[in-house]
């Protein structure tokens, strides 16, 4: 394993988002596969709760509550298992210094883009942008790490030393 403090502070944000979000995912995905039945029940109560409140909350509540069915929640805990075992894998790629781990984080985050790019300018909202800009960020900064190092020449970023 790649001692963590040689690792330019990029690539150590990354790693620890990832170390966060496989976790996460996990109970997810268990929650609403174990857990239908009650995954379903809290979101129907939350679809009630929030159509109670101000105009945003009730417009996502409406959305909530018709897209809320059992097809969803299987469909859901599916992209939640797929999703857990890649951020696991990514981040385990990551801890280990393997090249091919940025590369997939590269593939899996470049898929994405042009998906947040076209919602982005067709319902543009700030948190759009914000996801959009982070990705776009992650993205070529793998990018550039990985062809630098494809060209034999030395990573650059701040390397943090003991």
């Amino acid at each position: 394993m790649v001692n963590s403090k040689m690792r330019p502070r990029g690539l150590r944000l990354i790693i620890g988002y990832k170390l966060v979000k496989a976790p996460v995912m996990f109970g997810l995905a268990l929650w609403l596969t174990l857990g239908r039945e009650g995954a379903a029940s809290f979101l129907e109560d939350l679809t009630r709760h929030l159509a109670e409140g101000g105009w945003v909350l009730q417009r996502v509540g409406q959305w909530l509550g018709l897209h809320l069915t059992a097809g969803t929640l299987r469909g859901g805990a599916v992209l939640a298992w797929l999703d857990t075992a890649t951020t696991a894998l990514e981040a385990t790629l990551l801890l280990l210094g393997k090249s091919w781990g940025e590369w997939l984080v590269v593939a899996g985050v470049g898929v994405l883009l042009p998906v947040e790019i076209y919602w982005l300018f067709h319902h543009p909202t700030w948190v759009r942008g914000a996801v959009l800009a982070i990705n776009a960020g992650v993205f070529g900064y793998l990018l550039r790490r990985r062809i630098l190092d494809w060209r034999g020449e030395p990573l650059a970023g701040p390397v943090v030393k003991p």
